[in-house]
């Protein structure tokens, strides 16, 4: 039998004081690009009218699946009760998984494209902190997903993201660099390669080494023991000196500047216990600590040219790659990430770029609020300050609590709400959701015992009668 073209099935009347429809259209004309519809009828996302009214609210069904983290049955009870469309759990598992190519586009358009701030100088490139994080799928090994991100510190905001499976290695060749950008990884990136692919792209980088990554060599060819130049070095001090880098893989050397850093002698002593809990927490007791007297050490190889960045200024460029660190965080606490909420790879693909799309759409407000704050703490103050007057606190503003409540702002338009009646109107169309087949191999316990005891007084009040 062939199906209607357009949607036949007639809805509860829809409350539009808590539909939110007016902030939602605002959002899709502020923050999605401009051929947002059309690529979703390029990849099939949208195919035809049937039980949604428009591409719109497929999109915010979506984006609600991923910012509540929705079963697909409550993906249908929210739908059904706002007035979006009733739709089966099947039937919005297939919408979801038609719609994973126009998803991927839609997160690369917002997350590649998004507006230069204007207090950025026009001359100077980005600034990239490169990293990757790992989510765990149910019954997995904690290492089922990476996503390999590049965080543009100045600007505040993810510049790329890339999504592999726990056999994507680390590595620049995840990224497209761009000609004076600089780069900024952790021991975990191979320093040979990301040298070459820097130089070839025309970037810079600041790549962390440990002491037994790489091979450094004077001029001439010789090993250099870096641990007798750092046991000479004193505490709290910074040196540079330039030497070359062997790469094996590509069999050539690269010049670079090699910039070591020995911490403080308190936080070098607390580095260095805590580098040892860690070797005998993965190795055992009786495995050697020799390797942990590099926890007070800091090795790092830079590009950079020398007489526009000094070694304190490397240093201290490193020392700002923890911020992605912090964006990791507010991503997985922000979004509930920190274990995904299905096995099926593709599925899970699909849920994680739908939450970067979020992420992407709170990322744009959270930076406008916090200039708009920067601004009002700078403002000047009214009237001479009086003399002996202790000098005001310095305040930051807080981007954490700007993305929980940018968070929440944009569920409470995604969401909105009902009413009783608007409830009670739609119970013949929700029913489906609230029931299920008889358990074979596991009784359900509630519903058992209820009908019983239902059974039962039922029993025992016609026994009362005939009495």
């Amino acid at each position: 039998m062939s199906s209607p073209k357009n949607n036949t099935e007639v809805l509860p009347p829809i409350q539009e004081d808590v539909w939110n429809d007016e902030q939602w259209q605002q959002l899709l004309r502020e923050r999605m690009p401009e051929d947002w519809q059309e690529q979703a009828l390029k990849t099939k996302a949208w195919q035809r009218t049937r039980k949604l009214a428009c591409i719109g609210d497929l999109l915010r069904a979506l984006l609600v699946y991923a910012i509540y983290g929705y079963s697909f049955r409550q993906l249908g009870i929210w739908a059904t009760a706002i007035g979006l469309g009733s739709l089966s759990e099947r039937a919005w598992r297939k919408r979801v998984e038609r719609a994973g190519e126009w998803i991927v586009w839609l997160m690369g358009a917002l997350i590649g494209t998004q507006v230069t701030p204007s207090w950025i100088s026009q001359g100077l490139g980005r600034i990239l902190l490169i990293d990757a994080t790992r989510f765990k799928q149910p019954a997995g090994t904690g290492d089922d997903m990476r996503l390999h991100c590049a965080y543009d510190l100045r600007a505040g905001r993810l510049a790329h993201v890339e999504i592999s499976d726990c056999h994507g290695a680390e590595g620049l060749h995840h990224f497209d660099l761009q000609a004076s950008d600089t780069v900024v990884t952790d021991a975990g990136y191979p320093v040979g390669a990301c040298v070459q692919q820097c130089q070839k792209q025309g970037a810079f980088g600041v790549h962390r080494v440990s002491d037994h990554q790489v091979r450094f060599e004077r001029e001439d060819g010789k090993k250099i023991d870096l641990k007798r130049l750092a046991k000479h070095q004193g505490y709290g001090t910074v040196t540079e000196r330039t030497v070359w880098v062997w790469d094996p893989k590509h069999k050539e050397r690269f010049k670079v500047r090699l910039v070591i850093e020995v911490l403080p002698r308190q936080q070098a002593m607390e580095a260095r216990k805590r580098k040892r809990e860690h070797i005998r927490r993965k190795h055992g007791p009786k495995h050697s600590m020799a390797s942990a007297w590099w926890g007070g050490v800091r090795l790092l190889v830079t590009t950079l040219p020398q007489e526009q960045w000094s070694a304190l200024d490397v240093v201290k460029l490193y020392r700002a790659r923890w911020q992605i660190e912090l964006v990791f965080k507010r991503l997985k606490q922000g979004l509930l990430l920190h274990v995904l909420p299905m096995k099926l790879w593709e599925r899970a693909k699909v849920y994680v770029h739908l939450c970067l799309i979020v992420w992407s759409l709170q990322e744009q407000e959270t930076q406008m609020l916090s200039d708009q704050l920067t601004a009002l703490l700078q403002e000047p103050a009214v009237g001479e300050p009086l003399e002996g007057d202790e000098e005001e606190p310095k305040w930051v503003i807080s981007h954490w609590q700007l993305m929980r409540t940018q968070l929440d702002r944009l569920r409470m338009i995604l969401h909105g709400t009902w009413s009783s009646k608007r409830w009670q109107d739609c119970l013949p169309l929700l029913l489906r959701y609230f029931v299920s087949r008889r358990r074979t191999k596991r009784v359900a316990q509630e519903t058992e015992v209820l009908a019983w005891l239902q059974k039962r007084s039922s029993s025992l009040a016609k026994k009362g009668v005939a009495a």
